[in-house]
């Protein structure tokens, strides 16, 4: 393992998300953005002022993207609500569907999401059970959202879709079912928005369930294990680098933020937690911050015509 490697926790934004997800750094390097996707609700906490701001949303944001047009950055976040796709204001709750009813909600919803070099808002879907549903897993999806608006759909038979991300010079796409346990690596056609030759990146031990990644600066992945109080970080080859203990064993998302990137930024979740687990982990739900010696790379931003 990497002992070069330093993370240091520095800061702990005291939310207690039910399920924290989707964590992303603004463009302008200030402000980190994420989702609680069972409260139904946006947050966005500043650097340089220490605020915190939720901003509540008509139904659960399961992914979202920062928006570019003409090469002007808009106030309105794409957004894939858990029945479909629409562009939404936190600050004026004005919302303008696109792609409606693209899951059923009672057995699936959409999922975690990112945006990839080019421009392209990639979001998997997932399989929900309840007590008037009672289907089978497996049903999920990886889709694509380009900048047409049009939908496509790249891989199915999914679990549970999570950690969509890419190397920097994006050859690869790396995708988790975490279900199965499995972070895939997939060759990327960058020009027509293709993925194709799935191989096993890496297969995490149980109780350790893959869940949202990026990628740094040099190439590594950074995957949050959802059950192992960690992310780990990967080297191009899939093999262990380094890992960064976190208090709280639902880990589930992680970006860079900060003027230099070099803030490792991390959601947690209390889903489904009983009252003697959180008297064990108080700070589960929290947003954890660790300076680092790594730099990580900007948010892609989706391009819309």
């Amino acid at each position: 393992m990497n002992n070069a490697i330093n993370a240091q926790l520095i800061n702990q934004l005291s939310v207690s998300n039910i399920l924290g997800e989707g964590i992303q750094s603004h463009p302008n390097g200030q402000e980190i953005w994420w989702t609680d996707i069972q409260k139904n609700a946006l947050f966005r906490y500043r650097f340089s002022d220490n605020k915190l701001e939720r901003f509540p949303a008509p139904e659960s944001i399961c992914a979202f993207a920062f928006v570019k047009n003409q090469n002007a950055l808009q106030d309105d976040l794409l957004v894939a609500f858990a029945s479909g796709f629409a562009y939404f204001n936190p600050q004026t709750q004005d919302q303008q569907w696109i792609h409606t009813n693209v899951k059923d909600t009672q057995s699936q919803r959409l999922n975690d999401g990112r945006v990839d070099r080019q421009g392209r808002f990639w979001v998997g879907s997932m399989s929900l059970y309840s007590e008037e549903y009672s289907g089978e897993l497996g049903r999920g999806e990886l889709l694509c959202f380009d900048e047409k608006q049009n939908l496509s759909t790249h891989e199915s038979n999914i679990h549970i879709s999570n950690g969509a991300c890419w190397s920097p010079d994006s050859k690869y796409m790396y995708f988790s079912d975490s279900a199965r346990n499995q972070i895939y690596r997939y060759h990327f056609d960058k020009n027509k928005g293709e993925i194709s030759q799935r191989t096993d990146f890496h297969t995490t031990p149980a109780g350790a369930f893959p869940d949202g990644a990026c990628v740094d600066a040099e190439g590594y992945v950074w995957s949050a294990h959802w059950g192992a109080n960690k992310v780990v970080r990967y080297n191009p080859n899939g093999e262990i680098d380094y890992e960064v203990f976190v208090p709280a064993s639902q880990v589930s998302c992680v970006c860079f933020a900060g003027t230099n990137l070099d803030l490792l930024c991390v959601t947690t979740a209390r889903q489904d937690m009983s009252d003697e687990a959180l008297k064990k982990e108080p700070q589960a739900g929290d947003v954890f911050i660790y300076k680092t010696n790594v730099q990580g790379l900007p948010e892609s931003l989706y391009l819309k015509e």
